[in-house]
């Protein structure tokens, strides 16, 4: 059943059953023009319950471009808390070609908080929209570590936008260990995408073995 309201949003309800464990798809709420502004999840008993992404509630804010630059999410109670990513609230920024170049995570009092051990980061994409730079930053826009040992990530892609190169920095963008292992990968493809060889590096551009005591792997 879809319902259509007629004042400034228009809310479609769709109460259609697929026998999972959460019992209905979300009550969905869209603007004018068609975004997606909330969704909700309720119970045929008219409860609220959670999703299958661990929310009952989504909040999508937008730029004047149609892109997400904020998504929020609540509990049953309606209070800010987590999704099963981890989730409470994220924040972005986009270029002009709609790709994320800055985002950030928000507990629910509105401080930076960690998600898979990234609170801000910041990102550049190649003339070919690949996503080539990452920057770990601290919430407040300084540079930082991430658990893995790295402050910034560089990828270099050839024309088929396979990664055949991959190097790790610090804050002072010295090189640095990913995951006390190598500091740089580099990889080569045959003529149908797979990858042939890989090779690793130490923080002087040595090639050195990784933290398995593998140098260079090569595969037909």
């Amino acid at each position: 059943m879809k319902l259509f309201a007629t004042s400034s949003i228009v809310l479609i309800m769709i109460l259609a059953f697929f026998g999972l464990a959460e019992g209905i798809d979300p009550v969905q709420t869209f603007s004018e023009d068609n975004r997606l502004i909330q969704e909700d999840y309720i119970d045929e008993g008219g409860q609220r319950i959670l999703g299958p992404k661990g929310y009952s509630r989504r909040e999508m804010t937008y730029d004047d471009g149609g892109h997400a630059i904020r998504e929020a999410f609540y509990n049953e109670a309606l209070e800010l808390a987590p999704n099963k990513d981890g989730v409470v609230v994220i924040e972005r920024r986009y270029d002009e070609s709609g790709h994320v170049v800055w985002y950030r995570y928000l507990d629910a009092e509105g401080q930076p908080m960690a998600v898979n051990g990234v609170v801000e980061m910041e990102q550049g994409y190649d003339e070919n929209g690949n996503l080539n730079r990452e920057v770990v930053l601290d919430g407040e826009g300084n540079k930082t570590f991430h658990p893995d040992g790295w402050c910034e990530h560089i990828t270099v892609y050839n024309e088929a936008k396979q990664k055949v190169s991959e190097n790790w920095f610090g804050v002072e963008d010295e090189p640095v260990l990913f995951k006390n292992s190598y500091s740089r990968i580099d990889r080569t493809f045959d003529e149908a995408g797979n990858v042939t060889s890989e090779t690793y590096y130490d923080i002087d551009g040595n090639v050195a073995a990784n933290a398995q005591g593998i140098v260079t792997v090569e595969r037909r």
